[in-house]
């Protein structure tokens, strides 16, 4: 029998707690006026919210969320249950909330933490003034007296059906455990078993008191002389009174069929004294009123007896506009009227509106503020601000007609609060004929004002929609809200948008919210899809659609309807603008899918089509080509590089062991998908330790939106370690208008020449050096790895940047040492790619270091005599410099020429990142430099840098055009250099009043451009040898009868332009030569040398392009040796057939052979264009020389 009541006891414990846990009591569902109109405001409750209590031990359950809502007042009703107040104050906090049916009798969830996920018993239960509730809390209401204006309500998560929260049902302890009092002493020491006392106080005052009982299922009233007063406010006492704390008494829930009186009751007399109160200084002091002409034009201000003290108009005609106006107090284009006056120090009473034409006495009362003047200041001051909300009709008139009949009210209620926490008191007055409401307020605006405004239009079935929202008033079904304040009105009142004002004007129209089905079709299998609100601010985590919309949307739900797609389907409104939440982030793909990460979007204006009703998001496929265009900013401009949080220049952060820091890291350019986008798709990344163990990266904390990782360092271990990071590429899916289809705004993966360094020194020990390098994480090393000219001859170029710079260490340096950058990704996954044995020394000049700076990300170590390492990581970018002749497409350069020299794979220096930096409007960026020393600026641009990436120039006189001092100019609107580096923890809005800086970035080369382009000239010395010539430095010697032909070099000629020879002027025919393949090797022939005179002669060789170089060729006498037999020198003894000789008719040296040649004017001394005597022609038929000359080769131009 004993187990039978035990077990029947906790099973009605059981049935009773859980009935507790917010009551899921079954309700009526009509749609009748009651439910849907709140009716008139009766007074305010406070409501919060937390989940505080800590997992116990050995339980693997979510951390507590802690206070989810702080205590904060909500607007009472007078149809309003306690459940009202719940649903409501989580509506205009963004506080998702969910019931276990639609009667809303039972919450089962909010902020996403649901019942039972710590435990079978665990779930949401609440106190009304720290009761733990008998009945639901739809049974608590203002109706029935069990809800009150002052009320407290309490929402707490539990994880034993109260127990743990102070309710024991099992219990029937009345007793109260704690009572304190904000002001005054006790008797004696307070006890729960202790009944009577005395309060001591210095003075008659108002006062608060704190009580708790030891068992919360019974309630705890508080009263004053026998009268009770509210437990949550202040209350005014003087000796004498008698003050009770009672707990559990008779005929109180739970116990309201109690036959006997178990409750308790606490005594507190109060023991005062009469205290006079010290004189009031009420000497008057100057006041100035800065007042709002849009509040009215005539002010009147009243005493606290109600006595008229001054009054004023504020028409033009009355005012001396010189000395009474004042502009721009609260911002451009605001303007007040100066009141000065004399006044004594109280309250007053500010009323403003229009004046009756026949007396000083008001018409009409548009608004009314107490003010209080301080004694004892001088020269006080105080700025007002007129505030007029309306709500209006959007509706048809027709429609809503025949709403009205079915019992729909237009009515609106406004509660504006001050920073202080005081509700403003406004004039309201409703025009029942047009459905309108107006509430009207003064209000003061002195320096660090701030007022919260919450609208609602009383119909729960009614939504609402902002005339002209400037984006900042928040919008929620029947619902909005906005803070007012300095930066509320530079959005409201821009820049130039008018002048004379000194109010704030917002109309809420009501509308009728309609409810269709949407249809999102996915690929198969794609479950990590999720659903955002549009975010308003940068770098803050998106929110759940559903959560921020207070949940607009129907339950999703997923359909299989072929082996290609899903389809998510659910309900929604026609229109989601009216609600202010249009806009719905899908993202999806990425990391553990087979899809490229993707954002799309959804716009709920079903009533537009069915277009927006039925959406594909269909990300495209690791590994495929994206379809369609990129477009916008981050497509055209796309660099695919990455910014860090950290601060110092060379990307290096000193830890102490066991610190740990956030690494926050940017794509740039950023994924936002359009030019001025602000909404953020953030990569997947991959952080990788590459070299040492000093530090541990953790695994992606946050959220779509905002992520980051955490570096833990090391407690034992000190020294270096180097983070790089990289990152996937993503993709914009957007529906194009114009062709029906769905395209894809591609931001690839990153290149891995800019993977991403961060080097972290635990223990610091590089901190005593100074790199001493100038160059910032914004600039850019630029190095020509190819120079060419306007033919595409290359001029020069390398494979790498000498970088020369002066470390600076106390203990002295000790060595200097450069690894190259990651530029590939097998570089990446290469494990030793920083291994000691991989790092190069630096050259050594005195105490100057250079190290050789490859494309990429470069990292210089630099170590002290004391055993400090500091690092740095320089950014350098490898680039082709290309010359264009714009006068002459092709041709070498030459005086009056149009030239554009271009270089490429350039940057915007400072990115653009959203709300941060924005490149300088319209045109700040631009290549600068000097040309042959005086200045010269490219094309302005924007930002476009990658494509206004030159200089253009007419080519003047001298020899070579040089351009040096090349820097980026580039400005931008926005936040100061390293704005990044400290992005706020709550993101950040679009800066629309963003300054502008200008700054010089980046580093060149200079440039060497040859005008007329004159080839460098060589004699190779082993072909000429080889022929028996004699080459030198400036010339190649041929004598005849020995030498078998002659070879000039010009090393950057180009074959492929070769144009023609000439020889003295004159050209030379295509038989007496032949050239080389790759530059220019020309080989003349023995034959043809042999027919030019002794002598130096000047031999011209021209490209197509212009370009030429010039050789000198030495034609010599054979030197003879005397000998029996033997012509002596000078004679001529050829015979017939034995070739000519060297000076066939005796004119010594420079003598022309008129027998070789014909005796054209024009042609040189070669026989080219002379008709060849049959001697002659026998002569080189007998030696060979004929058939050499004729001699056609593979791979030669004749």
């Amino acid at each position: 029998m004993m187990y039978k009541k035990k077990y029947i006891s906790r099973a009605l414990c059981l049935l009773i707690a859980l009935s507790l846990i917010l009551m899921n009591i079954p309700l009526s569902h009509a749609e009748d006026s009651i439910s849907n109109i709140p009716g008139e405001r009766v007074g305010f409750v406070t409501i919060s919210v937390e989940d505080s209590l800590p997992v116990p031990e050995g339980k693997d359950w979510k951390q507590p969320l802690g206070q989810i809502l702080p205590p904060v007042k909500v607007a009472l009703y007078e149809n309003d249950t306690m459940m009202d107040c719940i649903e409501r104050v989580c509506e205009e906090n963004d506080v998702s909330i969910g019931w276990s049916n639609e009667s809303k009798t039972y919450i089962n969830e909010i902020a996403g933490l649901k019942e039972k996920e710590k435990g079978d018993y665990s779930g949401w239960m609440g106190t009304l003034n720290d009761w733990f509730t008998d009945k639901g809390f739809k049974e608590f209401s203002y109706s029935k007296g069990t809800l009150k204006d002052g009320d407290v309500i309490r929402l707490q998560y539990t994880h034993n059906l109260g127990q743990d929260l102070g309710q024991d049902w099992n219990s029937t302890d009345r007793t109260v455990k704690k009572i304190s009092f904000s002001e005054g002493s006790l008797s004696s020491e307070f006890s729960k078993d202790k009944y009577e006392y005395e309060l001591k106080l210095d003075k008659n005052k108002a006062i608060s008191i704190f009580s708790e009982a030891t068992n919360k299922k019974y309630q705890v009233k508080h009263f004053l002389n026998g009268k009770e007063i509210s437990k949550n406010e202040p209350v005014r006492v003087k000796n004498g009174d008698k003050l009770e704390v009672k707990c559990g008494m008779k005929g109180w829930a739970p116990d309201e069929s109690a036959t006997e009186e178990n409750g308790k009751v606490y005594s507190f007399t109060i023991k005062s004294k009469e205290q006079v109160e010290p004189p009031v200084n009420d000497e008057p002091v100057d006041v100035e009123l800065l007042l709002s002409a849009n509040a009215g034009y005539f002010y009147v201000l009243y005493d606290s007896e109600g006595r008229k003290v001054a009054s004023k108009r504020l028409q033009l005609k009355y005012l001396d506009t010189e000395k009474e106006l004042i502009d721009d107090v609260l911002g451009d284009g605001s303007c007040h009227v100066k009141w000065n006056l004399k006044l004594k120090p109280g309250n007053y009473t500010i009323k403003t509106g229009i004046k009756n034409k026949k007396d000083d006495n008001f018409k009409t009362i548009d608004t009314q503020l107490p003010i209080t003047v301080k004694p004892g200041i001088e020269n006080q001051r105080q700025v007002f601000l007129y505030l007029c909300i309306d709500g209006m009709n959007a509706i048809d008139r027709k429609e809503w007609k025949e709403l009205k009949e079915k019992g729909w009210s237009p009515k609106m209620d406004v509660e504006v609060i001050s920073s202080s926490g005081e509700i403003m008191k406004p004039n309201y007055r409703f025009n029942a004929k047009a459905d309108f409401s107006e509430f009207t307020y003064l209000l003061r605006a002195d320096e660090g004002f701030s007022y919260t405004v919450k609208g609602r239009f009383l119909d729960k079935r009614l939504g609402v929609r902002i005339f002209n929202n400037p984006g900042i008033i928040k919008i929620k079904n029947n619902y909005f809200t906005c803070t007012i304040d300095k930066e509320f009105l530079k959005k409201i009142h821009p820049v130039g948008s008018g002048s004379g004002w000194a109010d704030v004007d917002i109309r809420a129209d009501y509308i009728k919210p309609e409810k269709a089905v949407y249809r999102i079709r996915v690929p198969k299998g794609l479950k990590n899809i999720k659903m955002y609100a549009q975010n308003k601010k940068a770098y803050y985590p998106f929110e759940d659609y559903n959560v921020a919309s207070q949940n607009l949307l129907s339950d999703i739900k997923r359909e299989s309807l072929d082996e290609n797609y899903d389809v998510y389907t659910f309900k929604g409104p026609k229109s989601g603008g009216a609600y202010g939440y249009s806009s719905i982030l899908l993202i999806g793909g990425g990391e553990g899918t087979d899809y490229v990460k993707s954002m799309g979007g959804l716009l709920l204006e079903a009533g537009k089509g069915d277009e927006y009703a039925n959406v594909d998001f269909l990300p495209r496929k690791k590994g495929e080509a994206p379809s369609g265009e990129a477009h916008g900013y981050a497509a055209k401009f796309l660099k695919n590089d990455i910014y860090t949080n950290i601060k110092d220049e060379g990307m290096y952060r000193a830890l102490n062991p066991g610190e740990e820091v956030e690494l926050n890291t940017f794509r740039v350019t950023q994924g936002t998908g359009s030019d001025v986008g602000n909404t953020i798709l953030e990569p997947d990344k991959h952080y990788k330790v590459m070299y040492g163990d000093t530090v541990s990266v953790s695994g992606t904390k946050g959220s779509d939106g905002r992520e980051w990782v955490d570096i833990k360092a090391s407690n034992s271990k000190k020294g270096v370690s180097i983070v790089a990071i990289t990152y996937d590429e993503t993709g914009r899916l957007w529906y194009n208008t114009s062709n029906g289809k769905t395209e894809e705004s591609v931001a690839p993966a990153i290149d891995p020449a800019n993977t991403g360094i961060a080097i972290y020194d635990v223990g610091g020990s590089g901190l005593e050096i100074d790199p001493n390098i100038k160059v910032r994480k914004y600039d850019t090393v630029y190095f020509p790895k190819s120079i060419t000219g306007p033919s595409g001859r290359k001029l020069g170029g390398k494979e790498f940047k000498e970088f020369t710079f002066e470390p600076k260490a106390a203990s002295g340096i000790a060595s200097v040492e450069f690894h190259r950058p990651i530029q590939t990704k097998d570089d990446y996954n290469n494990d030793a790619f920083f291994a000691d044995n991989t790092w190069e020394k630096a050259d050594v000049n005195g105490s100057k270091y250079t190290v050789k700076l490859r494309d990429g990300r470069n990292i210089i170590r630099i170590r002290d005599n004391n055993g400090g390492v500091r690092y740095f990581t320089l950014r350098a970018r490898a680039i082709n410099v290309k010359t264009k002749n714009l006068s002459n497409e092709g041709k070498v350069i030459k005086k009056g020429d149009r030239i554009r020299v271009t270089f490429s794979d350039l940057d915007l220096p400072l990115q653009k990142l959203s709300a941060i930096y924005n490149p300088g409007f319209p045109d700040t960026t631009y290549l600068m430099g000097k040309l042959n020393g005086k200045d010269i600026i490219g094309p302005k641009t924007q930002y476009d840098i990658v494509n206004n990436n030159y200089f253009e120039f007419e080519a003047g006189d001298g020899d070579e055009i040089k351009l040096s001092g090349i820097r980026i100019h580039s400005g931008h609107f926005g936040s100061g250099l390293d704005a990044h580096c400290e992005v706020d923890k709550n993101g950040l809005p679009p800066n629309l009043n963003a300054g502008q800086s200008d700054g010089i970035y980046c580093y060149f080369d200079d440039v060497s451009l040859p005008v007329e382009d004159k080839l460098e000239t060589t004699y190779p010395d082993a072909d000429n040898k080889e022929l028996k010539a004699e080459a030198s430095k400036d010339k190649v010697k041929y004598t005849k009868g020995v030498s078998k032909g002659a070879v000039i070099y010009w090393k950057d000629g180009q074959f492929n332009k070769f144009d023609k020879l000439t020889l003295d002027g004159e050209p030379i025919d295509k038989s007496c030569y032949e050239i080389s393949e790759g530059s220019i090797r020309l080989k003349l022939s023995s034959a043809y040398l042999d027919t030019l005179s002794y002598g130096e002669h000047r031999i011209k060789m021209t490209q197509s392009d212009g370009a030429y170089g010039e050789g000198v060729i030495l034609i010599a006498k054979k030197q003879e040796v005397p000998e029996n037999g033997q012509n002596p020198p000078g004679g001529n003894t050829a015979k017939p057939g034995q070739g000519p000789s060297e000076n066939p008719n005796n004119e010594g040296p420079g003598g022309k052979a008129k027998n070789a040649v014909n005796k054209s004017k024009k042609a040189a001394n070669t026989g080219d264009n002379g008709s060849l005597g049959i001697e002659f022609i026998m002569l080189l038929a007998a030696s060979g020389g004929f058939a050499f000359a004729i001699r056609r080769k593979k791979n030669t131009l004749q």
